[in-house]
């Protein structure tokens, strides 16, 4: 990991000049970088988790108006990947994964919280790149300050195809990022315990932050449902204000892991039926039915603070605050 201010582009550039200077004709160029299509073209839709409607049927519930902002710290990350090359015919990553905490002052002035974190290695299958060019791999880079990371785990395809090698590198640099989110909001709760932290992402990884009572998740993207097909037209007939009513889902021993609902932004009357629709999570902690429903209201309340200002001109601004544009902006000047 590295905290350095060594941009994405800087950084995969230094690994491909290296790797090249060492390994010569064994480096094929990459051609055309295709990795950010590749991530968004193997999109899946995927089953719905164990869920449990609390209190009974799912119901459509009016969020009290804000009153002021409330949180203090925002937590984003990003990540960047480009193809470095092929050696001996397998597909090399390189990627860039990053996180921050950027702090809102009393005047609405946002500040770094902490250093950023930072990292910046190659992505590959060891198991099909083999040992002995893997430790050469890693020699090259480990002596330019980066990491080589192998992309393979139990659930990897057993496939020799660039392709299915390359959508594995894309998902161990999405882990990779996942990390480092989860330790920048873990340090966060170590120092500040409960103070008010919106985290850009599911909390569902980081029991410190499940925990916390200042600590909330807000998920824009809905390839996972988390209510039965029945209850599908209730959550897609949000108005702007207006939420689900709570959604435990449950763990492997039928215990509840956290705390899940939907809630409308902003209104989507005439478009898709997903704009300003974003998926809220916060720990049990043991609470009763009553006291986790007041803690949603209040949650969702401090969410409708921060509709304004509007995120643009990121495309995504109907479901991102723009103190969550803030930090994106910040890493990717960054890193």
């Amino acid at each position: 990991m590295s905290t350095d201010v060594q941009s994405a582009g800087r950084a995969a550039d230094a690994a491909r000049r290296a790797l090249r200077a060492a390994l010569g004709d064994r480096l094929r160029g990459p051609g055309p970088d295709r990795t950010e299509s590749l991530a968004h073209d193997n999109t899946v839709l995927h089953a719905a988790p164990a869920v449990t409607p609390v209190g009974g049927a799912l119901r459509v519930v009016r969020v009290p108006l804000p009153t002021a902002a409330v949180f203090e710290g925002f937590l984003d990350g990003i990540q960047r990947s480009a193809m470095i090359a092929y050696l001996d015919g397998v597909p090399l990553l390189h990627g860039t994964a990053a996180a921050v905490i950027r702090r809102r002052d009393a005047w609405g002035r946002m500040h770094t919280w902490a250093e950023p974190l930072i990292a910046h290695g190659g992505y590959v299958s060891r198991s099909v790149l083999g040992a002995t060019l893997w430790a050469q791999v890693e020699g090259i880079l480990g002596a330019n300050g980066q990491s080589l990371h192998d992309t393979d785990t139990q659930d990897s395809p057993a496939s020799r195809h660039p392709s299915a090698l390359l959508r594995q590198g894309l998902d161990a640099l999405s882990r990779v990022r996942n990390d480092l989110e989860r330790d920048a909001g873990e340090a966060w709760c170590l120092v500040h315990g409960d103070r008010p932290l919106y985290v850009d992402g599911s909390l569902r990884t980081s029991a410190s932050m499940l925990r916390s009572a200042g600590v909330v998740g807000v998920v824009k993207s809905h390839a996972t449902l988390y209510v039965p097909d029945a209850d599908v037209p209730r959550v897609l007939s949000l108005g702007a204000g207006e939420r689900t009513s709570l959604i435990a889902v449950m763990d492997a021993d039928g215990g509840s892991r956290y705390l899940t609902w939907y809630l409308r932004l902003r209104s989507a009357a005439g478009r898709d039926p997903f704009f300003g629709l974003i998926r809220v999570e916060i720990g049990a902690g043991g609470r009763d039915a009553g006291d986790a429903e007041a803690r949603a209201d209040a949650a969702s309340s401090a969410l409708l603070a921060e509709r304004a200002p509007l995120a643009k001109p990121d495309g995504r601004w109907d479901v991102m605050p723009y103190a969550i544009r803030d930090c994106e902006v910040y890493l990717r000047a960054v890193a």
